[in-house]
Formats: C-alpha cells, structure tokens, sequence
C-alpha cells in the first residue's frame, strides 16, 4: 500500500502480522500527512516509506485502507465484548443477590462455581467464629 496516497478522513487498518496472519487490528482515521510521516486520530505516528510505528518496536503498522468488512467486523467484536460486559455485570448482580439473603454478620463471598454448571455457586465465608459454623453445619444436615 502507498502510504503517500493517504489523506486526512482516510480509514486504516493497524495491527502486526504474526506468523502470516493479521493480529490486533484496530481502524483509525488519519488526521495529518506530511512527506515522512502520517498521524492518526490516537495522536500515533506511522513512517510514510515503511508504515511502522514511529517510536515503537512492538511491529504495528499501517497494514491497509479500512473495508466495509473491517468496519463490521470491528462493529461484531465489539458487541462481542458488550455482551460479554452484560453478563459478568449480571452475574455479579446474582451473587450478589445471593449473598444478601444471610444475614449481615454471616454473609459470604459468592464465587462462581469451579464446576461451570449454571444455577451452582461456591460460598466463602470469613471470620466465622467455630461454634457457629458447627450450628451451621448441623442446619444444613436436614438439606
């Protein structure tokens, strides 16, 4: 790719190419040109004969123009990672939830379940003093 050709509002594609494959893909618009550099809306600099990172040995560089492809899929993993949010959010709220349902001096650190089956959590509690986790174990018997 001709990195003289690009113009202010121009959409590229950074990353690295690792072993024969794109990595770490980001799009960003190009801000500045002059005759050995071009900038790019997050202030970065790339060299205009080589298109790497200008202050960098990490190996990004400009790799091409932005496709409509590009933009899609950029748009499908963030919604990706949106959903993702959504539900460590709601799954917090869960436990959460859970761990309200003891009383203030007993409640304990509800843990994801190390077995992945829903509906299961694992429970911690903290600074119980013996006898009461005797009377709790003898409660939990009739389970």
């Amino acid at each position: 790719m001709e990195l003289s050709k690009l113009k202010p509002g121009d959409a590229v594609v950074t990353g690295r190419i690792v072993k024969g494959d794109e990595a770490n893909l980001r799009i960003q618009k190009v801000t500045k040109t002059t005759h050995t550099q071009v900038v790019l809306d997050n202030t970065d600099r790339y060299a205009i004969d080589t298109g790497a990172k200008i202050g960098s040995r990490s190996g990004v560089r400009i790799l091409r123009l932005a496709t409509k492809a590009d933009f899609e899929h950029g748009e499908s993993e963030r919604q990706k990672r949106e959903q993702f949010r959504k539900e460590i959010k709601a799954d917090r709220a869960r436990r959460d939830e859970l761990a309200s349902l003891f009383p203030d001096r007993f409640r304990p650190a509800v843990r994801a379940p190390s077995s992945d089956q829903p509906e299961q959590f694992n429970l911690e509690f903290y600074n119980v003093h013996e006898q009461t986790i005797r009377r709790m174990a003898e409660l939990l018997k009739g389970l």
